[in-house]
């Protein structure tokens, strides 16, 4: 299942252009090439028509039924839906924000690693801003995670807005996404005031951003920035813009919400590493643009054999070892050979 957000033009963000496509578009064909067959892409009223052009992909297509759009008008509806497919569907099932611009691989490390039933694409990273919320994880398990209405102590991984469900835990998660449905139809009083407090930190944020105190390519963490009453700060029109897309994305985040509703009920939430790739969740046309061209930045075959040299090595396979098994590693992959046939000719010598 894929959901849309707002977008500055007003309409839905996973529609902002790519290339000679949508943001949705290249997600789904990311989607279909890494085994997805059937997908759900769930937008608000009034958008059917700006997305419904680029459903069609190989793959995966509108035209076939393997691609669903449907309308919905608020979260409740969302997680509503989730529980629907969540009952009816067969083997794992994927939750993401239809507007996430990643690397192939990176979902590839959550998606086809059978070694990870149910997980989330996270990073240690300090990128997402204010829709990559925050996560508390420990041996690999995700134990605490916040979501626009839910705070976590001792964060030290953030949620990048994709999700996988393990057959096995599907109607664990149809039961939380029913309960959270009832939840956020209203919102209660204390988790509004959550979000407000959210709302005024990234004002802060913004606001420190502006003075150069907050990177641009390394934010600083929006969430616990401190020093000043957020009602007395003014920013420039082009942040107040892009504050208000936050606002408007925080409180249709279901991907989170579902992800709260899984650690609370004691699912065992894996986790995979974005590593260095890129990622970002652009709401405007000028982000998309400016998405484009970072992502064409990031040599994706050296990260991915740079991230193969573990932190936790030992000093033999740091420095004997991992500086050339890599390069062995991209050899036998340019050469069709698996993992397990590297390891049983490796184990042969």
């Amino acid at each position: 299942m894929l959901a849309t957000a707002p977008a500055s033009e007003g309409g839905p963000a996973a529609g902002l252009p790519w290339e000679d496509g949508t943001v949705l578009r290249r997600l789904l064909e990311q989607l279909a090439g890494l085994g997805v067959r059937s997908a759900h892409v769930v937008t608000r009223p009034g958008w059917e028509e700006a997305l419904r052009p680029f459903l069609d992909v190989p793959g995966l297509s509108a035209s076939t039924g393997s691609v669903e759009l449907q309308v919905s008008r608020d979260t409740a509806e969302d997680l509503s839906l989730v529980a629907r497919v969540a009952r009816g569907a067969d083997g794992d099932l994927v939750v993401a924000c239809a507007d996430v611009v990643t690397h192939r691989e990176a979902l590839a490390g959550l998606l086809a690693d059978p070694r990870l039933a149910t997980g989330i694409l996270s990073t240690g990273r300090r990128i997402g801003r204010g829709f990559a919320f925050r996560a508390r994880s420990a041996r690999g398990r995700v134990l605490s995670v916040a979501s626009p209405y839910h705070a976590v102590r001792a964060p030290n991984l953030r949620f990048l807005g994709v999700l996988k469900v393990a057959a096995a835990d599907r109607a664990g998660l149809a039961d939380d996404a029913e309960r959270l449905a009832v939840l956020v139809s209203p919102v209660p009083g204390p988790w509004q005031e959550e979000l407000d407090r959210k709302a005024g930190s990234w004002r802060l944020y913004f606001a420190r951003a502006a003075l150069g105190e907050a990177p641009e390519d390394e934010p600083a963490d929006p969430e616990n920035v401190t020093g000043a009453d957020p009602r007395d700060v003014r920013l420039s029109a082009e942040d107040e813009a892009a504050l208000g897309r936050w606002l408007a994305v925080a409180p249709q985040d279901a991907a989170s919400l579902l992800v709260v509703g899984l650690v609370r009920s004691g699912v065992h939430v894996g986790i995979s590493h974005l590593r260095e790739l890129f990622w970002a969740r652009p709401l405007s046309r000028g982000e998309a643009k400016d998405a484009a061209v970072r992502i064409t930045s990031y040599d994706e075959d050296r990260v991915l054999l740079d991230s193969a040299v573990k932190a936790n090595d030992g000093f033999f396979t740091t420095f004997f070892v991992s500086p050339y098994s890599k390069y062995v590693a991209r050899w036998a992959a340019r050469g069709g050979w698996t993992p397990n046939q590297v390891t049983t000719v490796s184990l042969g010598i």
